[in-house]
């Protein structure tokens, strides 16, 4: 499964357990203060929308930022947009009209294509990178709010994606090849090392104590 598929494949599930939740699931809080269920469904919501936004502006000329890059200048908004979120809400059904919108809006279009989004200017393939990232990370964090098991809020192919994108900026930080691989050696579950490296529960490893997490 290539990365549009694995970002597809999460937004697809995310509809399904969305749909299975019960009015009073909506008002439960959440591990992002102050966000309820209802504005970290509104928040995934815009992030689905973001690929349909991109892809009707015309195709930048050139790269802007790296992928890494990206999460930087994202860090510098954070703050931004847990307000505006807070102030938002959604349903299921709103979700499931973004992610239509979505799937049209990328049929036919090649990953290599350029698109300009609010961070500056990436392929197609890797905006879809951080749709994973965003789609599983936040996939744990509804999981958590109605006390479901993290997996079933998860796909494997995006969880992978997302894994192997955190553990790269792992890298980055601590100068060691596929830490990764490294850490799967030593037994860390794929997707508490996501957790962990986006800034969700403590170190689930002593080697990883010392590193700091990379997006949060």
């Amino acid at each position: 499964m290539d990365v549009r598929e694995a970002a597809v494949a999460q937004w697809d599930l995310l509809v399904a357990r969305a749909t299975g939740l019960e009015p009073p699931d909506l008002q439960q809080p959440t591990r992002l203060e102050p966000w309820r269920v209802r504005n970290l469904l509104a928040h995934v919501v815009r992030n689905v929308m973001a690929v349909t936004s991109a892809l009707r502006r015309p195709a930048p000329e050139s790269r802007s930022v790296s992928l890494a890059g990206y999460y930087d200048e994202s860090a510098k908004v954070a703050a931004a947009i847990r307000d505006r979120a807070a102030g938002e809400t959604a349903s299921a059904e709103g979700l499931r009209e973004a992610v239509e919108a979505a799937g049209k809006a990328l049929a036919g279009v090649p990953d290599t294509r350029l698109v300009a989004v609010r961070l500056g200017n990436v392929t197609l393939e890797e905006f879809l990178v951080t749709r994973c990232v965003e789609g599983v990370v936040h996939g744990t964090d509804l999981a958590h709010a109605v006390l479901a098991h993290p997996h079933a809020w998860v796909e494997p192919a995006a969880v992978g994606v997302c894994a192997q994108h955190l553990a790269e900026r792992v890298d980055q930080q601590v100068h060691i090849t596929d830490r990764y691989a490294h850490f799967s050696a030593c037994a860390v579950p794929v997707l508490d090392f996501v957790e962990w490296a986006s800034g969700r529960i403590p170190a689930p490893h002593p080697e990883l104590a010392a590193i700091r997490p990379v997006i949060t």
